[in-house]
């Protein structure tokens, strides 16, 4: 998925979820305004990914936190799209590896573009799919159902892109590895899981 991607996650991770030319053209104007930071809905609590199975308290516990790290960085990801120029932040504080060089090449890719975006990501659901407290360092995987059909992306000239990207109808499937590093969860793999595998909760 190239950092062109456009439609979030990240801002979705600017995680756009789709991949666009960056330099096609769009005639369409937008109409959308910058959704308030404080309307941002909470994630909800992590639940296990396998049926009957339940957490100890020392799992769910890790779980919630990994699972705020997950609604953090999403809107680590929305500022960032929103206002590429002001760069990733504190994104070492939330992720390492692989998701941190996603924010941060991010925020390089849409400044040079000129792109931003408006409207923010949305977890609707976060599922535990394995979990391992004693590993060093400890580590779990989270599936991260995101929609993403309140967001836009804008040019330099403020026109939208709307019909350039991937804005499915319904929450995408997002897996998310997480690792507890430097006294907190942080997230270090990401990746879309393809059509067969995709859970379908996130329907």
């Amino acid at each position: 998925m190239g950092v062109v991607a456009l439609t979030a996650v990240m801002g979705g991770i600017g995680i756009a979820l789709g991949t666009m030319p960056p330099h096609e053209t769009p005639t369409t104007a937008s109409t959308a305004e910058p959704e308030p930071r404080t309307s941002r809905i909470p994630a909800p609590a992590p639940e296990p990914e396998e049926p009957g199975r339940e957490l100890d308290a020392e799992e769910s516990a890790a779980a919630k936190q990994a699972g705020a790290a997950v609604d953090d960085l999403l809107a680590l990801g929305d500022a960032v799209a929103a206002d590429p120029e002001a760069g990733p932040g504190d994104v070492g504080e939330l992720a390492d590896g692989f998701v941190r060089g996603e924010i941060e090449a991010l925020a390089a890719e849409r400044a040079d573009l000129g792109y931003t975006q408006t409207g923010s990501a949305r977890v609707t659901r976060i599922a535990v799919r394995d979990v391992d407290l004693d590993e060093r360092p400890a580590a779990m995987t989270l599936d991260v159902c995101v929609d993403v059909s309140g967001i836009d992306v804008l040019d330099g000239a403020g026109r939208s892109l709307a019909e350039a990207m991937y804005r499915p109808n319904r929450p995408v499937l997002h897996r998310y590895g997480a690792q507890y590093l430097d006294g907190r969860w942080k997230l270090v793999t990401h990746e879309l899981p393809d059509t067969e595998s995709r859970n379908p909760n996130c329907s």
